[in-house]
């Protein structure tokens, strides 16, 4: 399990997207892949809580990764919509 928090008005997702790179490092530098198994986050809220996530995920051998179901990876470029 990892958990994070970051300051500022930004989304779970952000904080989650950080944790997962997270543990895919940790996991390589064992020579494993890491397997995202559950997840949970809170948004930002002005003046009340900084935006947190928590990840829990199996660190697995490259060669059974397909036998844990789907593995996140941490995205390569984030895409920012705005509504106005």
């Amino acid at each position: 399990m990892i958990a994070g928090s970051s300051p500022g008005l930004i989304g779970s997702g952000t904080v989650k997207a950080k944790l997962i790179r997270q543990a895919n490092e940790w996991a390589a530098k064992k020579g494993l892949v890491a397997s995202v198994v559950d997840s949970k986050g809170e948004d930002a809220v002005a003046g009340r809580n900084c935006a947190n996530a928590e990840i829990i995920f199996k660190a697995l051998p490259p060669d059974r990764v397909n036998e844990a179901g789907p593995v996140y990876r941490a995205p390569n470029q984030i895409i920012e919509t705005r509504t106005r």
